[in-house]
């Protein structure tokens, strides 16, 4: 089921966003899609959800005309329940924990209505055009390696690599891709790390139960480039490094 424009244009953005009973992913996506919409000259925005979380976007909660400006496509991806129960911390003072839906988003290749899509969570807020320079590039698959926090700090030792010794670890946070079929073979590629996590866990040894997306793509272009270290194939998104905030930061100001 989809709600969309007829003629999609040949750019857009990207997000999927599933409700549960502690994150209201709907509510972050409309802030994020606000500000593709202030930001970015490729702006046009697909929501992949459920049918649950569309029903919310539809009713009393939110102004229609507002859902209407900020997603151009809504279209509607019910997934079976596969538990993956993430920790979350709000401050250094308080965890929860919910369900992270995650499991389908190597599909976005096929759910996508763009020729050329830049895929983002919907916690990540573009703040600048920086990112538009990438529909302009000849290269077919794009995302970053490194990250900085809020201070400008490196990420933590897990967050660099999967293990201290591991593989180099790549962030699905955002991710540009074309049709193409390189990265046809790169989302096949990651279905089948997914449908195999735990073997990939055990051959590359990384720690935890929780089903990471950046993991899963860090593989496959492991993969790719024929188990080494990439060499050019996959390129880095414009910025070199992507800005995020731990949870455990307090944020004052």
């Amino acid at each position: 089921m989809e709600r969309r424009k007829i003629t999609p244009p040949e750019t857009g953005v990207c997000m999927f966003a599933y409700n549960n009973d502690e994150i209201d992913y709907a509510r972050l996506a409309i802030i994020a899609a606000l500000h593709i919409k202030a930001n970015m000259k490729n702006s046009q925005v697909a929501l992949i959800t459920d049918t649950t979380t569309e029903g919310y976007l539809s009713s009393d909660t939110f102004d229609s005309e507002l859902i209407d400006s900020v997603f151009d496509y809504i279209i509607i991806k019910n997934i079976n329940y596969e538990r993956n129960v993430r920790v979350h911390h709000d401050s250094p003072w308080y965890t929860f924990k919910a369900q992270f839906t995650n499991q389908n988003k190597h599909e976005i290749i096929d759910l996508s209505p763009f020729e050329k899509t830049l895929l983002i969570d919907t916690d990540f807020l573009i703040c600048n055009s920086k990112l538009d320079a990438v529909f302009e590039l000849d290269a077919p698959l794009s995302m970053w390696d490194h990250a900085l926090n809020l201070e400008f700090r490196i990420a933590h030792p897990e967050e660099q690599r999967l293990r201290s010794t591991g593989i180099n670890m790549w962030w699905s946070t955002a991710i540009y891709f074309d049709k193409s079929d390189f990265c046809q073979l790169f989302f096949d590629l990651w279905n089948h790390i997914r449908n195999n996590y735990d073997f990939y866990k055990f051959r590359y040894g990384f720690p935890g139960v929780l089903y990471r997306t950046d993991y899963a793509v860090s593989i496959a272009i492991h993969i790719l480039n024929g188990m080494m270290n990439n060499d050019g194939l996959v390129q880095t998104l414009p910025g070199e490094f992507m800005r995020f905030m731990d949870q455990k930061d307090n944020i004052v100001e």
